[in-house]
């Protein structure tokens, strides 16, 4: 399945260079808005790694999507278009 999403070409290896990375402890010190969406069906991006990224960052503003899979911009845009533009006012 991966590869019908990706395309056949999408093979990777994340090597000695970049596999001990770890920037969440970092996430608490951004300061500027932070929104999480999070599609509830959501199969590629699963919830609990959107719940994962606001435990890290608990000053983002954390949304679950009900109605939605991977793209909640296609399968609630009225609501994903409300809270991007409020989001943005601020």
């Amino acid at each position: 399945m991966f590869y019908t999403i990706a395309g056949s070409d999408a093979d990777f290896l994340i090597g000695g260079d970049i596999a001990p990375l770890d920037f969440r402890a970092d996430l608490q010190k951004l300061k500027m808005p932070m929104l999480i969406l999070a599609g509830r069906f959501d199969r590629i991006s699963m919830p609990r790694y959107a719940l994962a990224y606001k435990k890290y960052a608990p000053q983002a503003r954390f949304v679950m999507m009900e109605g939605s899979g991977h793209f909640p911009f296609v399968e609630e845009p009225d609501k994903t278009f409300a809270l991007l533009r409020a989001f943005l006012d601020k």
